[in-house]
């Protein structure tokens, strides 16, 4: 989702557990993002947002396959409401728990080994960001938003509430709020986490509609800056360094991409696509010059210099991209991955934008991929609304594996409603596991031992829908017949 939704930062330097350095080409940036395991930073491990974190511990038992449940509240369609949020792993303490938001109001901490649940913490929101996990003075602290309009951070180790920033006071006119995944970033000496915003207040005597990035304190939920940058739903951030500042991407529904002063939060760039943004940027560090790369439901992914905003290349799809990018390194080369509502899976050259290899699915893909490297060579993870979850080489786009988590939550969907949440990928006691909020409306944690069974007795989401219209035409057809019989002449 899309992941859905998703919306990110990129990188700092970051203290103790997760060293980022950025931006110049040649440096070692995927090498410095082999972060201890201790640390979850932002949406998909890296404030780069380039979806190639790689988590490893060894702790606790062997995993296993599970599949984790949280409520019971699966009925009320609501467009506009992702799922899940996307997921994020971390050590606190002895340790290993994995987190997840939910749309019934809870995060949850999981035992990524059993699928146990470790404790919830109740919000009065749905939670779409993804968790940012932290070490800050010595201690675990985990940030995340609510669509209350509050942001927290709590103790990783038990759910207790550290502080709570709330964004925009309460009034019976004001809105759900939608806040980004947060970034956990080192600025000044200090770690910080940075949330991007936006509200909207319907009141006739004090309208509001405004959209923020705001750069609080980690370990008092003090405020170091805030910003306004649009009007409209933003993506997550991604952060980098370039050319010695810290420099923030985020785009936003109204189709335009920002760059903002890490320090400041003053307005550097802006560059306007030509539909509306749902996709989250990442950032390629290993092409001349660094990019920005964002989708668009204009069905174009489009490269950026990420020193100025100017387009260096652009690929058009055959439908929307919400799936936000992810980049690799392979063979000494930089590509960058992505799925689209044109139901394929794309690897292009991040230098060039000339395709790679294209997957096809059976349905829309809204998730961002997870890419990892396991058994010697890389490997990425992405679903499909055709009930799939995919592992594919990355090299070659061949399918390795393809898993069934269940079936789509609801009996239908409109294009575009929910931004579905994206896996990802850890190295448990030496044994790779994905783990999955899928579109069933549970957790699922899939182990790469062994190969998987296509499940032939559950049809895929567009069959369902095929034999839903096919039954709904012969029941109306036999209702006219029943009619017309009875009907006086």
């Amino acid at each position: 989702m899309a992941g859905s939704a998703g919306w990110r930062a990129s990188a700092l330097s970051a203290l103790s557990a997760v060293v980022l350095c950025v931006a110049c080409p040649g440096k070692g940036v995927g090498d410095a993002l082999e972060s201890s395991p201790k640390e979850w930073p932002s949406f998909r491990g890296s404030p780069l947002n380039d979806a190639s974190r790689s988590f490893r511990v060894s702790a606790g038992d062997e995993p296993r396959e599970w599949t984790f449940k949280p409520s019971s509240w699966t009925w009320g369609y609501r467009p506009g409401t992702g799922v899940w949020s996307s997921p994020s792993i971390g050590k606190v303490g002895d340790r290993v728990v994995l987190f997840v938001g939910s749309y019934d109001k809870n995060l949850y901490a999981i035992d990524p080994f059993t699928g146990e649940e470790l404790w919830r913490y109740t919000t009065g929101g749905e939670v779409f960001s993804t968790p940012a996990l932290a070490e800050v003075n010595g201690q675990s602290l985990l940030f995340f938003g609510s669509a209350e309009r509050i942001l927290y951070a709590l103790d990783a180790a038990n759910g207790n509430k550290v502080w709570a920033y709330q964004i925009v006071d309460w009034r019976y006119t004001v809105g759900e709020s939608y806040v980004s995944s947060p970034a956990v970033l080192s600025l000044s000496g200090r770690k910080v986490v940075l949330f991007c915003w936006w509200a909207h207040d319907a009141s006739f005597a004090q309208p509001l509609e405004t959209t923020e990035a705001l750069l609080l304190d980690c370990a008092d939920g003090q405020r170091v800056w805030q910003q306004p940058f649009s009007k409209s739903p933003p993506s997550s951030p991604c952060v980098a360094v370039i050319e010695g500042r810290a420099r923030i991407f985020v785009s936003a529904r109204d189709g335009n991409t920002y760059c903002l002063d890490g320090e400041t939060g003053q307005l550097l760039w802006k560059d306007t696509s030509r539909g509306e943004i749902v996709s989250s940027p990442a950032f390629a560090a290993h092409v001349n010059p660094p990019l920005v790369l964002v989708g668009s439901r204009y069905g174009e992914l489009r490269a950026l210099d990420a020193r100025d905003g100017s387009q260096v290349w652009v690929f058009k799809a055959g439908h929307w991209i919400d799936s936000s990018p992810g980049v690799v390194e392979m063979a000494g080369k930089s590509f960058v991955i992505f799925g689209s509502h044109d139901q394929a899976v794309y690897c292009l050259n991040a230098r060039s934008g000339g395709v790679r290899w294209t997957f096809f699915t059976k349905g829309d893909v809204y998730s961002s991929p997870t890419v990892f490297d396991a058994d010697h060579r890389t490997l990425l993870a992405i679903a499909s609304g055709d009930d799939y979850l995919y592992l594919l080489d990355a090299w070659s786009g061949r399918e390795l594996q393809r898993y069934r988590p269940g079936r789509f939550l609801w009996g239908y969907r409109v294009v575009g409603d929910s931004i579905w949440s994206s896996p990802i990928a850890a190295s448990l006691n030496g044994q790779w596991m994905i783990f999955a909020p899928f579109y069933d409306g549970r957790v699922h944690a899939f182990s790469l031992a062994e190969p998987k069974e296509m499940l032939k007795s559950h049809s895929s989401y567009g069959e369902v829908m095929l034999l839903k219209v096919a039954l709904t035409a012969v029941g109306t057809l036999l209702v006219i017949g029943i009619l017309f019989r009875f009907s006086p002449r």
